[in-house]
């Protein structure tokens, strides 16, 4: 399932604002080289080229707008090879976004990777706060845009994506199995004809299989290179954990340190990823109904006629949708009127759930729309799945999902992930999850977002990668309980095998922490990120509900059942 959040990536400026491999990589001639430290043993090192000669030489320029003119960003897009481990063939441009340290020369490399796949890191970095003015006095910082995201390639497939989101991805009977291995063989061949389309012909579809991780770790050697530094920091959130691993497991000498928040296991294979993500939404549901039950005020809107408990309600509201039973609704005044009335079936109550589980806000705003919702009256429950999936009520259409996440590239995300895994068997990822299924049926769309994969077109196999040490690398690994995304048992599991790894560990919170305001979390991480020392382990605690009023909404809505 995708990585889903568009979260601003949080380290920055005080200026006004999946698989391993080696080979020989081919670069450019273009490149600047690190300095010399001259003939003489006895003779001291060269100081270090002021960063900005560095990117003029390299061919950067200001970046449009404010972005460059206002906050001294340089846009670089660089001439990258297609295959990074053959010689001799296809070129793409990978463009990446610096900003040069404040006081010249530079101290170190900070490089930020963002999530998905498939979102751009380059909006991201006019996203900013300051966390430390020495961040950005002492490195030049790096954002790119992945290749095949925004300004790397554009690589879309938005009417590919909306036919198979449509009608929801919760299989819990054979009718519903058929159906959406329909659609995901559609979408799996649907998607690669329209990059190709919409690139013109600039990707063909046999380039897709080299839209990877281990190709775009040599993409990101490649600009560490250019600014002619030895070793450089990372920042990964999300997928940026899973590149972030990548590149440390195959340029290990080239880091000084890693931060890794909201943390991808890649010593799991794709069904053991989709099982780990599904089971952990599920721990996340319980821990929402718990922390209601303990709250007098958000405990109080559960009254006898629903159960009078939450987990009792959504059993209720689930019940009023069995039977394949799709309601019209309407979405709120406040949404924005729509021509189209909106249909919500048991499919769009999973969505829903797994959307709001991912956030504090949102899981609060779910509680207050679920005794409605065992009342029949989902359209309380409607505005969550708008509010939590970021659709606009206007254009989402009868079945909700056009226009859905423009941000996101969902042609991205499928390439990526289905050639990071490689061969994925379909009955097996079926049968794995019939089993899901008849062991907790609450919530199982989360685990068949990626069943495309089994029919993605030129995959080959892929090992799953061993445990990651890092030995000699210094590791922070930031992770939450109440993170959707990516559970937080994946994090604990790649701390545990770090060589010197630090963790912290938050109580609640949500997908991706660093940045969020909470100075237990932000402190040590900033502090490791400048290189001062800090505690193996740093337990810290967040919100499960966002503080607020749980009292359900006076909105009537009426419906049809169809």
């Amino acid at each position: 399932m995708r990585l889903d959040v568009a979260i601003p990536l949080v380290l920055l400026l005080a200026l006004a604002g999946c698989k391993t491999g080696g080979g020989a990589k081919v670069k450019d001639d273009d490149e600047a080289a690190p300095p010399e430290a001259g003939d003489s043993e006895e003779a001291a090192p060269l100081a270090r080229e002021p960063t900005p000669a560095i990117l003029a030489r390299a061919n950067a320029k200001l970046c449009p707008g404010e972005l460059g003119s206002k906050k001294g960003f340089f846009c670089l897009p660089r001439k990258e090879a297609l295959d990074h481990f053959h010689e001799g063939g296809k070129q793409i441009t990978v463009t990446f976004v610096v900003h040069p340290a404040l006081k010249q020369p530079a101290k170190g490399m900070l490089i930020n990777i963002d999530g998905g796949p498939g979102y751009s890191g380059i909006e991201s970095a006019d996203n900013y706060f300051s966390t430390d003015p020495k961040i950005t006095e002492q490195f030049d910082v790096v954002w790119f845009d992945l290749r095949g995201v925004g300004l790397s390639g554009g690589m879309q497939c938005k009417a590919a994506a909306e036919a198979f989101y449509a009608g929801g991805l919760r299989i819990a009977s054979p009718a519903e199995e058929a159906a959406i291995l329909k659609k995901a063989k559609a979408f799996a061949a649907a998607c690669p004809a329209e990059i190709a389309a919409g690139s013109k012909g600039a990707i063909a579809k046999a380039d897709i299989p080299f839209y990877n991780t281990r190709q775009a770790a040599e993409d990101l050697d490649d600009i560490r290179s250019v600014l002619g530094f030895d070793k450089m920091k990372i920042y990964g959130l999300s997928y940026g954990t899973q590149l972030a691993q990548t590149y440390v497991r195959n340029h290990p000498e080239h880091v000084e340190a890693v931060i890794i928040d909201g943390v991808v296991d890649l010593g799991l294979d794709h069904l053991g990823f989709q099982t780990s993500l599904l089971q952990g939404n599920l721990k996340i549901l319980d821990l929402t109904f718990e922390t209601c039950t303990k709250s007098p005020a958000c405990a109080r809107s559960f009254g006898a006629d629903v159960g009078g408990n939450p987990g009792a309600a959504f059993a209720k509201a689930v019940q009023f949708l069995a039977g394949d039973k799709v309601l019209s609704l309407k979405a709120s005044p406040k949404a924005g009127a729509f021509k189209v009335a909106r249909l919500f079936g048991r499919r769009d109550l999973d969505a829903t759930t797994y959307n709001a589980l991912g956030h504090a806000e949102t899981r609060r705003d779910f509680l207050r729309a679920l005794p409605a919702a065992a009342r029949g009256d989902f359209g309380p429950m409607l505005d969550v799945y708008y509010a939590a999936a970021g659709i606009d009520a206007k254009t989402a259409g009868a079945i909700g999902t056009q226009g859905a996440d423009p941000d996101m590239s969902d042609a991205v995300y499928y390439a990526i992930t289905c050639n990071d895994y490689g061969t994925t068997d379909a009955p097996a990822y079926l049968a794995k999850g019939r089993e899901l299924a008849a062991a907790d049926d609450r919530l199982l769309s989360p685990y068949f977002g990626d069943l495309p994969c089994a029919f993605w077109p030129g995959v080959i196999d892929q090992p799953t990668p061993g445990p990651l040490t890092a030995t000699g690398i210094p590791f922070m690994v930031v992770s939450a309980t109440g993170d959707a995304q990516t559970p937080f048992s994946m994090g604990e599991t790649v701390f545990a095998n770090l060589d010197q790894g630090h963790r912290v560990l938050f109580t609640g919170g949500h997908h991706v922490m660093y940045g969020a305001g909470n100075q237990c979390g932000d402190a040590p991480v900033t502090q490791f990120l400048l290189g001062k020392a800090v505690a193996k382990a740093i337990p810290c605690d967040d919100v499960v509900l966002a503080p607020g009023s749980f009292l359900p909404k006076k909105r009537g809505q009426k419906h049809r059942t169809y």
